[in-house]
């Protein structure tokens, strides 16, 4: 089983009596209330701590639905790409679950908070490094 990580912030207490005995780690962001982009920084040190794992599969806590195949589809990607982010792409939108390549990493740990990863990621589509 791949490691699995929930970032948490004021309800950290609460999430985590509801995940416990759950394969999961929980957590706690202190700057939480900072917004996404540090929820995101916070992954991102504990993904740092799984060895030399080359990707991280991130998502948001309010798009529940998202598909196993989806998931599946995107880490298929991953295979083959030489991108730095692989996204999917739905009705000419693109959303979550976002695979981040290990070398975008430090691009998001010094992201502009007001800008958050999205830019990190327009970034990267620029230069072509972005696989939908």
């Amino acid at each position: 089983a791949l490691p699995l990580a929930v970032v948490t912030g004021p309800h950290h207490g609460a999430i985590t009596a509801a995940l416990d005995g759950a394969p999961v780690a929980c957590l706690f962001n202190p700057r939480h209330d900072e917004g996404q982009l540090a929820s995101l920084q916070r992954a991102l040190a504990w993904a740092r701590t799984m060895g030399r794992a080359e990707w991280l599969l991130v998502t948001l806590v309010d798009v529940p639905a998202v598909a196993t195949a989806t998931v599946c589809q995107l880490i298929d990607a991953t295979r083959t790409t030489t991108a730095a982010a692989v996204r999917p792409l739905y009705g000419g939108r693109h959303g979550h679950p976002v695979l981040w390549r290990r070398e975008a990493w430090p691009r998001l740990e010094c992201a502009d908070e007001r800008l958050g990863a999205r830019e990190v990621m327009r970034a990267l589509a620029r230069e072509g490094r972005v696989e939908d």
